[in-house]
């Protein structure tokens, strides 16, 4: 694999993709992200098994290729790094990094042991405007809680039926519902 992109781009896909990383390293796999680069783009996917997330990004492919890379080594590096543009070439087990003068060597997990992603369907079950999903999630953020070590209770709950969206939200002590009219059917 041979790849050429800014430092800018690699970065911010590292910075989405990250998010789904298992930290506590239950499989050495998990605590990987997926670089892949086919046909004009870089592919970034990682998972925890129970989130996956995929971004792209735009960078000059020499040689398509797939390597799964320590996602904090390489995401740290990257970060640091001062220049533009980065080239990244992938042999056997190893992706060199180079970037201006600065030069380094990852070894990474074979890309085979990554867990598959599934495909997503692309057809648009439901569109709303930005501003009408912010209004219903102005109704019911406040009850949601910040509280990371109750995670099923710190985000919010959207129920859309026909043209109404309902939001629901809670800390354990308020419970939070909005009901928003929509003039769009969902299916």
């Amino acid at each position: 694999m041979k790849i050429i992109c800014t430092k800018e781009n690699l970065h911010k896909g590292l910075f989405v993709a990250s998010k789904s990383v298992d930290q506590k390293g239950s499989l050495p796999i998990l605590s990987t992200v997926l670089l892949e680069a086919k046909n004009g783009l870089v592919k970034l996917s990682s998972t925890n098994l129970e989130t996956g997330i995929v971004c792209f990004f735009g960078g000059i492919i020499k040689e398509e290729g797939r390597f799964a890379v320590p996602a904090k080594i390489f995401s740290d590096y990257i970060a640091n790094l001062p220049t533009e543009k980065v080239e990244i070439l992938g042999k056997n087990d190893l992706l060199t990094i180079s970037s201006g003068s600065f030069k380094a060597e990852i070894k990474t997990l074979p890309s085979d042991e990554f867990p598959l992603m599934p495909k997503v369907k692309s057809e648009a079950v439901f569109s709303l405007s930005g501003a009408v999903f912010k209004k219903v999630l102005a109704k019911i953020i406040f009850a949601a809680t910040p509280d990371d070590s109750r995670p099923e209770i710190s985000g919010v709950c959207l129920d859309v039926k026909g043209d109404e969206i309902k939001g629901v939200a809670t800390d354990g002590y308020r419970l939070a519902e909005g009901i928003l009219e929509t003039t769009q059917k969902a299916s």
